[in-house]
C-alpha cells in the first residue's frame, strides 16, 4: 500500500514510527509526507526512522509559503484551477491561522493578515500542483491526515476527493484518550453514527458497562480528556526556570544553522515570540484581562437563584472555530445574538477559555461588556459547576456541550460536533440565527434526557477507537492531562500500529 500522509510538526515522527511497524506487516511499501514546521523537522530530522529511505518522499510546506518560492506556469495553473473549481479553497486558508493572521498568531490575538491575496493564491495553487505531481507519479492508495490545522492537510482532503482516493482522518473523541480513524471530514464520523444507531436499538452491546462507568463519573465530577490543559499551578521557581530556558532557546534558535529557512517559514513564529508573550508579558496581560472582565464577573454563589445560559468561549484561532465552527468565527457577534435571544430576564454567562486568558487583548473583553445581559464567569470555577446550575448550554463546537448533555442540561450547538446524532430534544443544532429564540424555547419546553442514547454514543466511540496518549506521551507536551501514566512511546506506537492495521485491512476489504 502507498500512503500519502499529512504530517503536522511532531506527527511526521509519529507517522514514520507507525509506518515502520506497518512495513513489518507488509501493509505499507511506499509513502509520501507533506511536512509542516521546519523548526521541528530540522531539530529531529536525524532521528526520523525513514529519513534515508528512498521509498519515502517528503514535501515541505515552507517551500510553498516562502515569499521567494517558484511560481507555476500559466498552463499548469489553469489546469489546477479547473480541476479544483468545485472546492472552496478558502477553507484551506481559513483553517490555518498562520496564513490568515499575523506572525504572532499563536501567542497573541491579531486579525492582521500576513499575506496578500495574490500571495495566498500562489501558496494554495503551488501546493496543489506539488500534491498533484505526487499523485500522478506515485499513485497513492490512501491519504491520511489529522483534522486540519494547516492548509496542506485541508488540500490533501480535497485532493483525495477530486482524485477519488480513499481518505482517512485521525480524530480525537475526547472520551478519555481515545482516538479514531474515520472516512468523514471534520468532527463528524459516519462510523460512529452507524454504530450508535445499531446500539440504541439493542439492550446489550459492546462497551456498555464501560460507557455507564464513564457516564457516572462524568455526572459526579469534572471530567477531562487526554491532551487538555491540566490546570496544575506552576510554582514561582519553576516559572523562573522556564523563563530562563525560554531565553536560552531564543539565543540558540537565533544562531541555528537552519535559521535562514526557519526564519522564512510561515509555520514558525519569530524566535522571541514565546519568550515575550508567554513569559515576559504573561502576568501583565493576564492582570489587564482579568481587571477588564471583573467589571462584570459573577461567582456561582451570586447566581444561585438566577436563570442563566452558559456559553464557554473557544480558544482562537483553533480547529473548533476555523474548521468545526467556520461560520461562527466572530464569537463576539454570536454572543450578542445569543444574549438577545434568551427568555427575557435570563442572563448569558460567558467563561473564558483557560488557554486564552493572556492571548486576547483587553479590548476584546470590553466589546463583550458592551452587550447588555452578558456577564463573565469566575475564571477559577470549572465549567462543570456552571453547567450543573444552568438552564441551557450554548457552544459552537466545544466539549462542554457534551459535558452538558451528560449532565442532563439542554444544549444548543452552532458548529459541527461528534455527538451530533444525539436526540434533538437533548442537543439542538441551530443553523439559522434568526430562529434562535424560538429554538431555545422549543428545546427547553420539550427537553427529555435519553440516557440510553448517551450510553449508545459513548459505547460507539469506545468500540471504534483506540486509547492512545498522543499529546502527553507521543508528542511529549507538558502541562497536559494524561490518562495512563504508565504508557511509553514504544508501547503507544505498537498499539497505534495495531489499530491502523485493523482499520486499513478492514477498509481495503470493503472497497
Amino acid at each position: 500500500m502507498n500512503i500519502f500522509f499529512g504530517a503536522q510538526s511532531g506527527f511526521v515522527n509519529i507517522f514514520q514510527q507507525l509506518e515502520v511497524e506497518l512495513r513489518k506487516e507488509k501493509i505499507i511499501d511506499k509513502s509520501t509526507y507533506f511536512v509542516s514546521d521546519s523548526e521541528y523537522y530540522f531539530k529531529h530530522k536525524e532521528n526520523l526512522p525513514l529519513i534515508n529511505d528512498i521509498s519515502v518522499e517528503h514535501l515541505f510546506e515552507w517551500n510553498y509559503t516562502a515569499r521567494n518560492s517558484d511560481r507555476i506556469d500559466s498552463n499548469k495553473l489553469n489546469e489546477i484551477k479547473l480541476k479544483y473549481e468545485a472546492c472552496n479553497l478558502w477553507n484551506a486558508v481559513i483553517c490555518d491561522r498562520r496564513l490568515m493572521y499575523g506572525k504572532h498568531a499563536k501567542f497573541r490575538q491579531s486579525y492582521n493578515g500576513k499575506f496578500s491575496d495574490k500571495e495566498l493564491y500562489n501558496i494554495i495553487y503551488a501546493s496543489l500542483y506539488a500534491i498533484e505531481q505526487v499523485i500522478t507519479k506515485s499513485k497513492p492508495d490512501l491519504i491520511i491526515t489529522l483534522i486540519p490545522s494547516t492548509f496542506s492537510d485541508y488540500l490533501l482532503y480535497y485532493a483525495a476527493q477530486v482524485n477519488n482516493i480513499r481518505y482517512l482522518q485521525l480524530k480525537f473523541t475526547k472520551i478519555n484518550n481515545n482516538i479514531l480513524l474515520s472516512e468523514s471530514f471534520g468532527s463528524h464520523s459516519s462510523e460512529i453514527v452507524d454504530l450508535y444507531n445499531t446500539n440504541k436499538d439493542k439492550d446489550e452491546f459492546e462497551f456498555k458497562d464501560e460507557s455507564i462507568e464513564y457516564l457516572r463519573k462524568a455526572q459526579s465530577m469534572p471530567i477531562q480528556y487526554e491532551g487538555s490543559l491540566s490546570g496544575v499551578k506552576i510554582s514561582a521557581i519553576t516559572r523562573f526556570k522556564n523563563t530562563a530556558r525560554a531565553f536560552a532557546g531564543v539565543i540558540k534558535k537565533s544562531v541555528s544553522k537552519n535559521r535562514n529557512i526557519t526564519n522564512a517559514d510561515n509555520h514558525v513564529p519569530p524566535v522571541y515570540s514565546i519568550f515575550w508573550y508567554l513569559h515576559l508579558m504573561r502576568d501583565y496581560n493576564k492582570h489587564v484581562s482579568l481587571a477588564t472582565m471583573n467589571r462584570r464577573t459573577l461567582s456561582r454563589k451570586q447566581v444561585e437563584n438566577t436563570d442563566y445560559v452558559f456559553f464557554p468561549l473557544h480558544s482562537e484561532p483553533e480547529i473548533a472555530l476555523l474548521v468545526n465552527g467556520v461560520n461562527y468565527q466572530n464569537q463576539i457577534e454570536l454572543i450578542r445574538k445569543v444574549a438577545q435571544s434568551l427568555p427575557f430576564g435570563w442572563k448569558l454567562i460567558v467563561k473564558e477559555h483557560p488557554n486564552s486568558i493572556t492571548y486576547r487583548s483587553a479590548g476584546y473583553y470590553k466589546k463583550l461588556l458592551q452587550i447588555p445581559n452578558v456577564y463573565f464567569a469566575d475564571i477559577n470555577t470549572r465549567p462543570y459547576y456552571w453547567i450543573k446550575k444552568s438552564k441551557l448550554v450554548a457552544t459552537i463546537s466545544g466539549f462542554v456541550g457534551f459535558e452538558a448533555a451528560m449532565l442532563s442540561v439542554p444544549v444548543v450547538v452552532f458548529g459541527d460536533v461528534m455527538f451530533d446524532m444525539l436526540p434533538i430534544n437533548m442537543v439542538r443544532k441551530v443553523d439559522v440565527l434568526s430562529t434562535l429564540h424560538r429554538e431555545i424555547l422549543d428545546l427547553i419546553g420539550k427537553y427529555e434526557y435519553d440516557e440510553k442514547a448517551m450510553i449508545a454514543y459513548i459505547a460507539a466511540c469506545l468500540k471504534l477507537s483506540v486509547p492512545i496518549n498522543v499529546y502527553s506521551t507521543l508528542l511529549g507536551k507538558q502541562g497536559r492531562v494524561t490518562v495512563d501514566n504508565g504508557s511509553d512511546v514504544e508501547n503507544e506506537i505498537i498499539k497505534l500500529s495495531e489499530y491502523f492495521k485493523n482499520v486499513l485491512v478492514k477498509s481495503s476489504q470493503s472497497t
